[in-house]
């Protein structure tokens, strides 16, 4: 019988059922210290006697999931209508399922998560903005994630509550005017061509998206 030089590897004199040592010849067993991935394989166990006999045993090493590349590294900024790309690998045993996910909203496709190591995003808009994040996951621990800001650059985008409002002589009135942009834009109000300042009938809120009259 050869014993590895190993010396996390060593062989232990089996014992009976009732607690007794038997023959050292007659049954060992393979005590493996500080078990590392790469002990994983095939153990045999051989028997030289008048009938020779082998017994094989299987040893698999368990991982628990661990993401190994992730680009961006942390936050992606692109100009509207770009093709946004996001990668993700990770390593464990058995290999994890790698997905994707939008923090507190749905994918742009619409899609609640990706199982994908690799995701596109096609003509990117403000409804691409967001955290992201990958999650790497073999049952086995706890599943290892990692985020992404995306960060979309576009022009103003001008959104009207209402057209037309209606009031009446002496009431105070409020329009909202709701703007979308990144960087954020700087707003003003104008009647007719005259911009409009702060005054005692006159007042904006909000950083301007709403004018108080």
């Amino acid at each position: 019988m050869k014993v590895s030089m190993n010396p996390r590897i060593k062989l232990i004199p089996g014992q009976s059922r009732k607690g007794g040592t038997v023959d050292l010849d007659n049954s060992y067993n393979l005590e493996i210290r500080d078990v590392r991935t790469s002990d994983t394989g095939k153990y045999i166990c051989q028997l030289s006697s008048m009938n020779p006999r082998e017994v094989i045993h299987t040893l698999v090493v368990l991982v628990p999931p661990k993401i190994t590349f992730m680009t961006p590294a942390a936050r992606m900024e692109v100009a509207k209508g770009s093709t946004v790309y996001l990668e993700c690998h990770g390593d464990g045993n058995p290999a994890p399922t790698i997905s994707w996910s939008r923090k507190n909203d749905v994918m742009p496709n619409g899609e609640s998560s990706n199982e994908k190591e690799i995701i596109e995003i096609r003509n990117a808009d403000r409804t691409a903005i967001g955290m992201y994040k990958c999650s790497a996951d073999n049952h086995v621990g706890t599943p290892d994630t990692r985020e992404v800001e995306v960060s979309v650059i576009y022009p103003p985008e001008i959104e009207l509550e209402r057209r037309m409002v209606h009031t009446g002589i002496g009431f105070e009135v409020q329009l909202i005017c709701v703007i979308h942009a990144e960087p954020p834009a700087n707003i003003h109000w104008f009647f007719g061509t005259a911009q409009l300042a702060t005054t005692e009938r006159h007042s904006q809120q909000n950083h301007g998206s709403r004018l108080r009259i």
